[in-house]
């Protein structure tokens, strides 16, 4: 068995830390290729066409390896070019799919939302941070598209809700109550930029969004 087929096989005893490995280096392949020379049986060598034939397979991986480490270079940069694009960001006001709501100084931040089709009932349910529904807006029927609403901060005993971060649901039914996709949204200003676990995620209005849910962005509204 050849160093690469002994790599394949789970069940090689000279390959087994090997096979449990992720990948195999360059320099696994050359420790076993040489222990394989050297245990070789002198009255019987190693046929050369097969030796010629594992050289090229290492050449092969070799030329794997170098390839890999290019594409994870590439990922690489292109995080890094988007982290500094979104840094550009920071001060403006964006535009993400999400359900964040957040209420400040007793004013809520605006409710985005998009219809696939016309709706003949449509609600905003309103979650305090422990998921429990505090308020529901009653908007009724609505035309496909995009549209934006607020909330005036009230809870349903009248009381105003304390400032924090809340979240909201969209629910749409048609004439024969059949429910509609519907898509959240929400606006604020960008305050910070991150990379975590291969993403950049974006801080809109206190809440970190991936950078791929941005729809749209601009300067902050007057007032």
């Amino acid at each position: 068995m050849n160093p690469i087929q002994a790599i394949a096989a789970p069940s090689s005893p000279t390959a087994a830390g090997v096979a449990n490995d992720a990948a195999v280096s360059k320099e696994e392949f050359l420790i076993l290729l040489v222990a394989q020379l050297q245990h070789q049986d002198p009255l019987s060598p190693q046929d050369p066409s097969e030796f010629t034939a594992q050289l090229a397979q290492f050449s092969s991986l070799e030329q794997l390896i170098s390839v890999n480490q290019s594409i994870n270079d590439l990922a690489d940069l292109e995080a890094l070019n988007a982290m500094i694009g979104a840094t550009n960001m920071i001060g403006q006001e964006a535009t993400v799919i999400g359900d964040a709501l957040n209420v400040e100084g007793g004013t809520a931040s605006e409710i985005g939302y998009s219809l696939s089709r016309p709706s003949a009932s449509t609600h905003v349910n309103i979650y305090d941070a422990n998921g429990a529904i505090i308020h529901i807006i009653d908007l009724g029927p609505q035309a496909a598209g995009d549209h934006a609403t607020t909330w005036d901060g009230l809870l349903d005993n009248g009381e105003a809700a304390l400032d924090g971060q809340y979240s909201f649901e969209i629910t749409a039914v048609d004439e024969v109550g059949l429910p509609i996709t519907t898509l959240p949204s929400f606006r604020g200003l960008v305050t910070g930029v991150t990379f975590e676990q291969g993403t950049v995620m974006v801080e809109v209005g206190g809440v970190k969004v991936p950078i791929g849910n941005l729809l749209g962005i601009g300067s902050p509204s007057a007032g």
